[in-house]
């Protein structure tokens, strides 16, 4: 994005809820990531604003106006808040304010859909909003969204059947209008919003959706696939959620869930087996307490044609992902020549990261050649902050298949590892 250039006059000078926030999605993402301090102070700037123009109607409504005029800051029409409404609930999901959860809540569980957190559980509002909702529709009437939200609380299965069988049936007649027939070239996909809440616990991406919603994913070891186990997430927040699953296949599946939208910290699982079909474990197989956390992988087996009860709360709180620092590369930050290795390592947290290692490992895991990491300041100015590190193999090393790998030991505490290791092709 560049500021070089603005138009401010006419149909330019205006902030429309709908659309204009679309654009915050770059410093949404990286406030998220580390907490970054000038942008978040930015998007909260931003976000007053908005709330600055908050007015009520000759009913005693609040609403904001859908166009807001520059610089004159005077308000047309009523806004759909659409992309607006993605800042707003992140605000408050940083700061825990009320003043930016209020527009949520005076739209009532109309909002529900406009994200795509788990609001029910989320807001606390299962027994008000959901029950409101599953006493208005039945398992054939209602969109996809209210039956979803009335299995959620009711716990019957039967609006999730009449709403995958609709999706079925719509998906197979416009087969060709939803892929190579498609009237549009940015925005083609299916209807797979509800599908994410029910396996990920809320959507992890839906266009102009800009602030994910989901706690976990999910990835199966082969000769298994993302077919072979039925999932249902009934409730989830940032400290605890349930998972019903139905392995279809005749061999136990393995599956490694990750955790995303979660509070980092001591987590007890308990993994039991479902006899009755009603949703709750009658023998327990498995209970531990776990470190698990955002990026944090859980391993789980699933028992052939059995349903697995899974319980996951949180015990005991970690340090927090913002106040961690964080050290990593990326393939294009690594260069071979000859024996030698050169790597970029790059400060990616909003604190400054203390000195560290940098090892070069070969195929068998055994540690061939290292290097220390200085202490690097954190890129609080949005600029990188790093430093090159060469490392040398022994002459007529093949580095085929070598690794490597910040921080080895992990005795850094980071927001994340996952940007820790770099396989040498």
């Amino acid at each position: 994005f560049s500021g070089t250039e603005f138009a401010l006059d006419g149909v330019w000078g205006m902030a429309k809820t709908s659309h204009s926030y679309l654009i915050l999605h770059p410093g949404l993402v990286l406030v998220e990531y580390n907490g970054h301090p000038a942008a978040k102070k930015l998007l909260l700037e931003i976000a007053d604003g908005l709330l600055a123009q908050r007015k009520k109607d000759e009913n005693g409504n609040y609403y904001i106006p859908l166009r807001i005029l520059f610089p004159s800051g005077d308000g047309e029409g009523r806004s759909s808040f659409g992309s607006a409404y993605h800042l707003l609930w992140a605000c408050w999901r940083w700061t825990g304010e009320r003043k930016y959860i209020d527009p949520i809540l005076d739209s009532g569980y109309g909002i529900i859909g406009s994200l795509n957190a788990n609001l029910i559980d989320m807001l606390g509002k299962r027994k008000s909003w959901g029950t409101d909702i599953a006493s208005r529709i039945t398992p054939q009437s209602g969109s996809d969204l209210y039956r979803h939200i009335a299995w959620q609380v009711t716990g019957n299965k039967h609006f999730l059947e009449e709403c995958y069988a609709d999706q079925i049936q719509t998906h197979s007649q416009r087969m060709n209008m939803y892929t190579e027939g498609h009237w549009w070239t940015d925005r083609v996909h299916s209807y797979s919003r509800e599908l994410q809440r029910a396996r990920l616990g809320g959507i992890a991406l839906a266009r102009s959706a800009l602030y994910p919603g989901h706690h976990v994913s999910w990835k199966f070891k082969a000769p298994f696939s993302e077919e072979s186990v039925a999932i249902l997430i009934p409730d989830a927040t940032t400290k605890q959620m349930s998972i019903i699953a139905f392995n279809l296949e005749t061999k136990a599946v393995t599956a490694v869930m990750t955790g995303w939208d979660i509070e980092p910290g001591k987590w007890e699982v308990v993994q039991g087996i479902d006899n009755d079909g009603d949703d709750a474990a009658d023998t327990i197989i498995n209970k531990q307490t776990v470190d698990f956390e955002r990026t944090g992988e859980l391993e789980f087996t699933f028992p052939p044609k059995k349903t697995t009860i899974i319980k996951l709360k949180l015990k005991r709180k970690a340090k927090q992902y913002w106040k961690r620092p964080d050290l990593g590369i990326g393939d294009d930050d690594v260069t071979v020549r000859g024996n030698s290795v050169i790597v970029t390592v790059h400060s990616l947290g909003s604190v400054d990261a203390p000195k560290s290692t940098l090892a070069l490992i070969d195929a068998s895991g055994k540690t061939v050649a290292s290097g220390a990491i200085p202490s690097l300041n954190a890129p609080s100015d949005y600029k990188p902050k790093t430093v090159e590190i060469i490392l040398n193999a022994p002459t007529g090393t093949r580095l085929l298949g070598y690794s490597v790998t910040v921080n080895p030991d992990g005795k850094l505490n980071e927001i994340t590892r996952r940007n820790n290791t770099v396989i040498i092709p």
